[in-house]
């Protein structure tokens, strides 16, 4: 995603919630495998951030140099089978070797704009069909800026992406009073963040000895995991191959997990499952909150596109029926 460094002059006011028919109504009961290319990107930016929570919370510089070497000694060669690029993942983790010391200062910001571009593919995928360009518009012109800042986004990168997308001017980040970024909700997302950074660690494991290795690579590092805006004892869980929050429960007409045995490895498929089921926690609890306006859960549920969702890796109606049951109340 290029990040255009312009800030346009635009003075949008915040337009009413005037829904938008689409053929979102039709709820589709398959969940295709997404091989979009948006999909790919989401892969892409996920690696890149997975790589940089890896060498910012690592112990010391000497203990990344063996995957600098050799990303097979942390991914045992599973990460393509993920769809992640070890290529990406290996990339922050040699950048870091190149310092005296260990400097979660360094990994945090790219970890925060792939997190961002991440999300914006998505958001950009959320909606299909010939009124696409003008429900992005209305995602440019209502994002409320602080309240997507809370979920250590780049607002302003998301939305210079969606009002370009929407052949729109990015208004200025004017000042928001009566925005309260909901930070129980900030702190939900964290969880679910760090959550699928342990479950991404913990399936490249192809027996119990390899996920032993991961499990004690993650333990000692919770101060230093906090440090990355993790949950390190949510992340420490998932790594060790322990019970994932939230996993096994149902969204939409996802059944939720099932999980491995606890302290067992997980199959690819299984591995796979769980992502899907994270970023779409993620995906969903940033949607609802990126504006909190008591129009906007109605004015998302009224357009979001459930095939779009699917085609780039979420579960389609797993979110509008979060988005749908909030219609009406502050997300």
């Amino acid at each position: 995603m290029v990040f255009l460094h312009i800030l346009f002059a635009a003075t949008v006011a915040f337009s009413s919630a005037m829904a938008v028919p689409t053929a979102t109504a039709v709820t589709s009961s398959v969940l295709p495998s997404p091989t979009s290319e948006a999909h790919q990107q989401i892969m892409s930016n996920w690696s890149f951030a997975v790589g940089n929570f890896y060498a910012g919370s690592a112990d010391s510089t000497a203990s990344l140099q063996p995957i600098c070497k050799d990303i097979g000694a942390l991914g045992h060669g599973q990460w393509s089978r993920q769809g992640l690029s070890p290529e990406l993942i290996q990339r922050p983790i040699c950048n870091m070797t190149r310092s005296e010391n260990v400097n979660p200062s360094i990994a945090i910001p790219w970890t925060i704009r792939s997190l961002s571009d991440m999300f914006t593919t998505q958001l950009l995928g959320a909606f299909d069909g010939q009124y696409k360009q003008s429900s992005l518009g209305y995602v440019c012109n209502n994002t409320q800026y602080q309240a997507l800042d809370a979920y250590n986004i780049d607002s302003q990168r998301v939305v210079n992406a969606t009002c370009h997308a929407a052949g729109l001017e990015m208004r200025p980040q004017l000042v928001e009073p009566l925005t309260t970024p909901n930070m129980t909700d900030a702190s939900v997302y964290i969880e679910a963040l760090s959550a699928l950074y342990g479950i991404t660690l913990a399936s490249t494991a192809r027996d119990m000895r390899e996920l032993d290795g991961i499990c004690h690579a993650m333990d000692g590092r919770m101060k230093a995991l906090n440090a990355m805006h993790l949950n390190g004892s949510i992340v420490l869980n998932g790594t060790c191959g322990r019970y994932r929050p939230h996993s096994e429960q149902p969204m939409g007409g996802h059944s939720g997990g099932p999980l491995p045995e606890d302290g067992s490895p997980m199959l690819p498929h299984t591995a796979f499952d769980l992502v899907r089921v994270q970023m779409t926690r993620m995906f969903t609890i940033v949607l609802k909150g990126m504006n909190r306006s008591l129009e906007w859960n109605s004015w998302l549920c009224q357009n979001l596109n459930i095939d779009g969702l699917n085609n780039v890796g979420l579960i389609g109606d797993g979110v509008t029926e979060v988005v749908c049951q909030a219609r009406g109340a502050v997300g």
